[in-house]
């Protein structure tokens, strides 16, 4: 909400134009989205939680090709919106007989942790949706497709990884609170050795598949760009994975989720910086260059 009112008084003073606006609905319907997470994950649901998830997000990203396809960088942001909003309208359905009671002393914790959550969300965007309205400024509107078509392929990947976190993290919270942080430990580096594993496997794997899914069904973007993108990108895949599950599953569950508020606010600052001298230098190629960079720091 508060960011929604930012965006309305200065969105126009920082970009010169109205393309803030199109932000507010994410502003506004991902904190609510995070309300029903974290309901469901504390009763356990997790079924529940994943089906909605899954269902959401492959309608979504199906949408985003025809939207990103027509409307170019308008679409990537439309495409992000929906998925939000599909999300909280099927939350809300299958949320309707949910009693809930007032308590002023749980409510005052969750805006607290909220608003740390919500803050590291608004960072997130600024090293990655402030590298299309960068891109937008310097002219690079096709670039802008490209990159949100690997984007979006790469969040599809991504989405199991972040269902398999959420599952994970009652448990580990249940650890925490019983003090028993050895196991804790254990069980974090036990999970990065795994993961790190399985999507390093999962890189190779997609780096064959990725040119011929996109000869197949996206044609018209099987481009030396596109495929250039999708190469460099693909060394973050690992440690976006890591990320993912790091979060998720132990930095928010124990209650630290400052520390990535600590390391995404000057990842947030360079992406910006970087972004503009790499582009100016390099071309459109200087905004993977940068989120490269920056995404390795705050991991």
């Amino acid at each position: 909400f508060f960011i929604g009112i930012i965006i309305i008084l200065f969105g126009k003073i920082i970009t010169g134009d109205n393309m803030l606006f199109y932000f507010i609905p994410y502003a506004f319907f991902y904190p609510i989205t995070s309300i029903f997470d974290g309901y469901y994950r504390g009763i356990k649901k997790f079924k529940n939680m994943s089906i909605i998830t899954i269902i959401t997000g492959i309608v979504t990203i199906v949408s985003s090709f025809i939207l990103i396809q027509k409307y170019l960088f308008l679409g990537a942001i439309i495409s992000h919106n929906l998925f939000f909003i599909l999300l909280t309208v099927s939350f809300f359905i299958i949320s309707r007989k949910i009693k809930a009671k007032f308590n002023k002393k749980i409510i005052k914790k969750i805006i607290n942790y909220g608003f740390v959550i919500g803050l590291i969300n608004v960072l997130y965007f600024l090293y990655t949706k402030a590298d299309i309205i960068i891109l937008k400024y310097f002219g690079y509107i096709i670039e802008i497709g490209y990159y949100e078509i690997v984007n979006t392929i790469f969040a599809i990947l991504i989405i199991p990884f972040i269902i398999i976190g959420q599952v994970m993290a009652p448990n580990i919270t249940k650890l925490y609170m019983n003090k028993q942080y050895k196991e804790v430990k254990n069980k974090f580096w036990k999970y990065i050795g795994f993961f790190f594993t399985i999507s390093v496997i999962l890189g190779i794997s997609v780096y064959f598949i990725f040119p011929i899914f996109i000869k197949l069904f996206l044609l018209k973007y099987f481009t030396k760009d596109t495929i250039l993108i999708f190469k460099l990108l693909l060394i973050l895949l690992p440690l976006k994975i890591m990320a993912v599950i790091i979060n998720h599953a132990h930095t928010i569950p124990t209650g630290n989720a400052k520390l990535s508020m600590w390391t995404m606010i000057p990842a947030s600052i360079a992406n910006i910086i970087l972004d503009l001298i790499f582009i100016s230098k390099y071309g459109f190629i200087g905004v993977i260059y940068s989120t490269i960079i920056c995404f390795s720091f705050a991991t």
